[in-house]
């Protein structure tokens, strides 16, 4: 229903990417014996997909907190970004679908969140959904292994802005994903 240009809902979905994935410095002199014991710094990743309407990936410092908070922040983000893009949120029924992580989603704050736009009628209706343990996001992990594998083919990679570069040229390429 979220893909349908007349819908009355959305369906979000919002997941944390692997941090092994995005540990920097990556270059083929790392590889060397002598740095293998180095702990090199990573990112967080969420991503986030709002079905029918756009991909968004938020990218932090690893000391950053990674937690119900910033997923409320993403969340409120997403949500102005529907409605920049014409959506009548107020008439909006929303459905957030995450893992069953509780440190990140399944938790009071996302809630309270969903539940004061529905009280304040800055949404119709709203749900918060977690999947099962062993399940697959299907589309979202399907988007982070194209991503992973995309980065995998870049061994240069030195900062955090190398990184963002090569995210944003994955998410414009139209050959990179479905």
């Amino acid at each position: 229903m979220s893909r349908l240009p007349f819908a009355r809902s959305v369906t979000i979905m919002v997941d944390g990417m692997d941090q092994a994935k995005f540990g920097y410095l990556r270059d083929e002199c790392m590889s060397a014996k002598d740095f293998s014991s180095f702990n090199r710094p990573r990112l967080h990743v969420i991503g986030a997909l709002a079905h029918g309407h756009f991909t968004f990936f938020a990218v932090s410092e690893a000391d950053m907190p990674k937690d119900s908070n910033l997923n409320a922040d993403l969340l409120s983000h997403m949500l102005d970004l529907l409605a920049r893009r014409g959506l009548h949120m107020d008439m909006m029924e929303v459905i957030v679908q995450s893992d069953n992580c509780i440190r990140e989603v399944k938790n009071n704050t996302l809630m309270r969140l969903l539940g004061t736009l529905v009280g304040k009628r800055r949404l119709r209706r709203a749900e918060l959904r977690q999947l099962m343990t062993g399940h697959s996001h299907e589309d979202l992990d399907q988007v982070f292994g194209r991503l992973a594998a995309y980065l995998a083919s870049h061994n240069s990679v030195h900062t955090p802005q190398e990184f963002l570069a090569h995210k944003k040229r994955f998410l414009s390429e139209p050959g990179c994903r479905p």
